[in-house]
């Protein structure tokens, strides 16, 4: 595995050159979902990518040099990939590398990573989520989401996602695991006297602004920000200025690809 680790890494800081390194991961499972995401991102001008190969079937994919393969060992057990994920991104801030991470059914329709960067203080950029987990959404009346997100290259950054790592072990979920080890650090968000709008999701309503947010963990010697609700829509809605669109959806494959033909971002033609 640390072979594996260190070939990831050389390919990350290589394509660094280029800027912060776009990062997706992928099985067999949702094998289907890379062409669509590295055709969208090639319409926003985004050519150089790393895409964390979790099986033979994606390794297979051919190689360019704008599209680099690296292969992890992967059983299949989704919360198995919550952490391989982790030690991915503590590997990458280690190192230096600001990355930014996106899964598959988030597809860029430019690219976000002015918005992510936009603000050298922070050191890691979540967007926006729903209410999951409970006790953040209770708490500020949003959640982060680790579907889209961007780090810093930086010590801070890797202790939070070593951390998360260890969170994720026993919540068997990444994203509450980052929810609540932010929660419980005692973050303070600063709103820059943004006044909130709210959205209803379900029978719940979430809380959104029409600029970044910002936050500071004292404990966790953290600066964390969340972009804008309209920068990465989760919802059918339209939003003006959407810069990457992530809609929910079940994890099956009817589920994924329904969704992002409902939101008009299916661009693969039918079988």
């Amino acid at each position: 595995m640390n072979l594996r680790f260190d070939e990831l890494a050389e390919t990350a800081r290589a394509l660094l050159r280029y800027g912060p390194v776009p990062i997706v991961f992928a099985d067999r499972s949702f094998a289907f979902l890379i062409d669509n995401w590295l055709e969208h991102a090639r319409r926003a001008g985004v050519k150089h990518v790393l895409l964390v190969a979790l099986d033979d079937t994606v390794m297979a994919h051919a190689e360019t040099p704008e599209c680099r393969r690296v292969q992890l060992p992967f059983t299949g057990d989704l919360a198995e990939l919550w952490l391989l994920r982790l030690l991915v991104f503590e590997r990458l801030a280690r190192e230096g590398i600001d990355f930014v991470h996106s899964d598959l059914d988030a597809v860029w329709l430019g690219d976000p990573r002015a918005e992510c960067f936009a603000d050298p203080a922070l050191d890691l950029v979540f967007s926006q989520g729903t209410f999951y987990p409970d006790q953040a959404h209770a708490a500020w009346g949003f959640v982060l989401c680790c579907g889209l997100f961007a780090a810093r290259g930086r010590s801070a950054a890797a202790r939070f996602f070593a951390a998360a790592h260890e969170r994720a072990a026993i919540e068997r979920d990444d994203q509450i695991a980052v929810n609540l080890l932010l929660l419980e650090s005692g973050i303070e968000w600063r709103r820059s006297g943004q006044e909130p709008y709210e959205l209803r999701v379900g029978d719940r309503r979430i809380s959104c602004f029409r600029q970044m947010v910002s936050g500071f963990s004292e404990a966790a010697g953290l600066a964390v920000g969340m972009l804008p609700f309209h920068c990465v829509p989760r919802l059918p809605i339209g939003f003006p200025g959407a810069v990457v669109k992530h809609p929910f959806s079940l994890r099956s494959p009817a589920s994924k690809i329904a969704a992002l033909k409902r939101d008009g971002v299916w661009l693969m033609a039918p079988n």
